[in-house]
């Protein structure tokens, strides 16, 4: 497992990447593979919470349907889904029509269908992005801010649940810490065998650790203290 800075690192880094990218695409290549990373964030957030992943996840099960399945899901919100669901209608136009090409009323199809928690985050994109994307009103700008945000904000939720599952799994370690020191405390003495799995534990959570679980630190000297003695 990655540590929680590890995990950081490599976010910021695929978006740097992504933005990069989207920077010097033309409309059609804009489009195209911001649909491809757009659907590759979906599968990462299905994997979090499939359990066989590998027999819903087939070629065969296209875009649409990992949409449809996030929001039963409970992943993302049916507001998403709408905003969603009109870019691969857009994707689609331009897959299947030689002469198709975006126009601000097709932005304007996916803008007014952001609404409820989305529309927040889309605020916040366009604020923060703002330096990036001056000019918006150059319709390939507002595509490419477009597209960046349906990218980012379903990569944030896949990173968010990331970030969560090391949360519950480095205080999963906490709590068997603190019960082998309990064990010890009421014992009066420590094995070796429980010492040897205290110091194993300890391993695993610095090689796991970031500074979003300061608060354990405090504990965690005293437990360290502990099983090095």
């Amino acid at each position: 497992m990655l540590s929680g800075r590890e995990v950081q690192e490599q976010f910021k880094k695929e978006v740097a990447d992504f933005l990069a990218d989207l920077e010097h695409e033309n409309e059609l290549q804009a489009i195209l593979r911001g649909h491809l990373y757009i659907e590759n964030e979906l599968v990462k957030l299905l994997k979090g919470v499939l359990v066989e992943p590998t027999y819903v996840l087939s070629n065969n099960f296209g875009f649409m349907n990992k949409l449809s399945l996030a929001v039963g899901l409970g992943l993302i919100t049916k507001d998403a889904f709408d905003v969603y669901r009109r870019f691969n209608t857009i994707r689609n136009n331009y897959a299947h029509k030689l002469s198709y090409k975006v126009t601000e009323a097709d932005l304007n199809s996916i803008k007014q269908l952001i609404r409820g928690e989305i529309e927040r985050d889309f605020n916040l994109w366009i604020f923060e992005q703002s330096s990036i994307y001056a000019n918006e009103k150059d319709v390939l700008i507002q595509l490419r801010i477009v597209i960046a945000f349906l990218w980012s904000y379903i990569g944030i939720l896949v990173y968010e649940k990331e970030m969560k599952k090391h949360r519950t799994y480095l205080i999963g370690i906490f709590k068997e810490l603190n019960l082998l020191v309990a064990e010890c405390k009421k014992e009066g003495n420590m094995s070796q065998e429980v010492k040897s799995r205290g110091l194993e534990l300890l391993k695993i959570f610095d090689g796991i650790y970031s500074s979003d679980y300061d608060q354990l630190i405090p504990e965690l000297g005293v437990i360290k203290e502990f099983f090095n003695r």
